[in-house]
């Protein structure tokens, strides 16, 4: 369950990637704004079905969300 959530996750931001202008060697590339967001909302929801898999509420989220942050701004300050 998890495995597949996660392998869906990576194909939908690949499918999200498709839709922006990332190769900044081609011309004529367009920001499809509407389809990166529709690709958005479904990696959203196999991150969440991930989240789930793994037992993390929203609390345990935004802690270590918050513990994490905490450290990489030390990491920087530090010369990481």
């Amino acid at each position: 369950y998890i495995n597949n959530n996660m392998i869906a996750l990576i194909d939908e931001l690949m499918e999200s990637l498709r839709e922006t202008p990332y190769k900044y060697w081609k011309k004529n590339q367009k920001l499809n704004i509407q389809a990166a967001r529709e690709e958005i909302i479904d990696a959203w929801h196999f991150f969440m079905n991930h989240l789930i898999g793994l037992g993390i509420t929203s609390e345990m989220l935004y802690e270590m969300y918050c513990e994490k942050n905490q450290m990489n701004h030390e990491r920087v300050r530090n010369g990481y």
